[in-house]
C-alpha cells in the first residue's frame, strides 16, 4: 500500500510534467508529433475533470497551482482539509492510472 507522502509526490511529479508540457504543446505541432505527451495531458485533464469540485479545487490548489499557501484555512478545519485531501489524492491518482 502506497503512503499518503507518496501519493502526495506522484501527483506533484504528474503536475509538474504537466505544467512543463502544456508550454511546449501551445505549439498544435509539438502535440501532433508526440501523440504520448498528448494522451498523458488528456489523461490528467479526463481524472481532474471526473472528481467533485471540492476535491478539484484541491488537486488544483495543492498539486498545480501552488500560489496561496494555507488557501483552506477560511473553508476548512485543519482535520476535515486534511481527510479531504487524501480522498482528493487517492481519487484523482486512481482515476489517471484507470485511462
Amino acid at each position: 500500500m502506497m503512503t499518503q507522502k507518496k501519493k502526495e509526490l506522484k501527483i506533484q511529479n504528474i503536475a509538474n510534467i504537466y505544467l512543463h508540457s502544456i508550454t511546449k504543446t501551445n505549439q498544435r505541432t509539438f502535440k501532433r508529433k508526440n501523440p504520448k505527451i498528448s494522451s498523458f495531458l488528456s489523461a490528467v485533464e479526463i481524472a481532474y475533470s471526473s472528481l467533485s469540485a471540492p476535491l478539484q479545487r484541491i488537486i488544483n490548489n495543492d498539486f498545480f497551482y501552488q500560489d496561496y499557501p494555507g488557501w483552506w484555512k477560511l473553508t476548512y478545519k485543519k482535520n476535515n482539509y486534511q481527510k479531504l485531501k487524501a480522498t482528493a489524492v487517492s481519487k484523482f491518482l486512481e482515476l489517471f492510472y484507470e485511462i
